[in-house]
C-alpha cells in the first residue's frame, strides 16, 4: 500500500510510514451489513428501510403488534 501522506511504498500492516513518521489510517470497512429480502441491495448497518424499494428490513427491533396497528382517526370536539 501506499502512505496516505507522502505516496511510499509500505507495508500493508503499517501503521506508521517509513519514511515521513506520519500515521495512517486505516480504510473503514465497506463491506454491506446485509441484504435487503425483497431486492437484494446492500443495506447499511441498522438500516430498518431499504433505499432501492423501500421494504422493511430486519434491521430494527420489533414492534409489539398493538403499536404497529394505527388508531382510528378522532376528530377534536371544537364545542
Amino acid at each position: 500500500m501506499k502512505c496516505q501522506f507522502c505516496n511510499s511504498e509500505i507495508p500493508d500492516d503499517a501503521m506508521f510510514c517509513p519514511e515521513c513518521g506520519k500515521g495512517q489510517e486505516k480504510p473503514q470497512d465497506t463491506s454491506p451489513a446485509g441484504f435487503c429480502p425483497k431486492c437484494g441491495y446492500p443495506l447499511e448497518s441498522g438500516s430498518l428501510f431499504c433505499p432501492e424499494c423501500g421494504a422493511r428490513t430486519d434491521a430494527g427491533p420489533e414492534m409489539p403488534k398493538s403499536e404497529t396497528q394505527s388508531a382510528p382517526f378522532q376528530a377534536a370536539d371544537t364545542n
